[in-house]
């Protein structure tokens, strides 16, 4: 219950920093292009799938549940501020791949955290 609470209030303060301190994405030289998504994307889901995958193997449970709870609080503010942004950019008729550059790196995120909870579920009894 604890880490629900946590992660709606980073879900919130995503979005409240994304309208406070508007990202600096849009400002990418040279200019982020829809395929680097894509990169982006991927590289979020195997970076985390390498880092806490090797937690899960060593049998390393202590740091692969914090693992876990960190990424996860990590993609649910990363969420916020890419819905905050995309929101942003559609408001200011500006909408361009750097939009979209928060909200892929939460779906990568959190699609390799689901499998990873998945693959491994006796180790995340007590994970939202």
């Amino acid at each position: 219950m604890k880490l629900r609470v946590v992660l709606v209030v980073a879900v919130i303060a995503g979005m409240v920093l994304e309208v406070l301190a508007p990202s600096t994405t849009s400002s990418l030289q040279p200019p982020l292009g829809w395929r680097d998504l894509l990169f982006v994307f991927f590289g979020s889901a195997i970076g985390i799938s390498l880092v806490l995958g090797f937690q899960a193997v060593l049998r390393n449970g202590k740091s692969l549940r914090w693992g876990w709870y960190f990424f996860a609080i990590s993609t649910a503010f990363l969420l916020g501020a890419g819905l905050s942004g995309i929101a942003i950019a559609l408001a200011s008729k500006t909408l361009q791949p750097a939009s979209f550059l928060c909200l892929a790196l939460a779906c990568g995120m959190s699609g390799t955290l689901a499998a990873l909870k998945a693959v491994f579920p006796g180790r995340f009894q007590d994970a939202a």
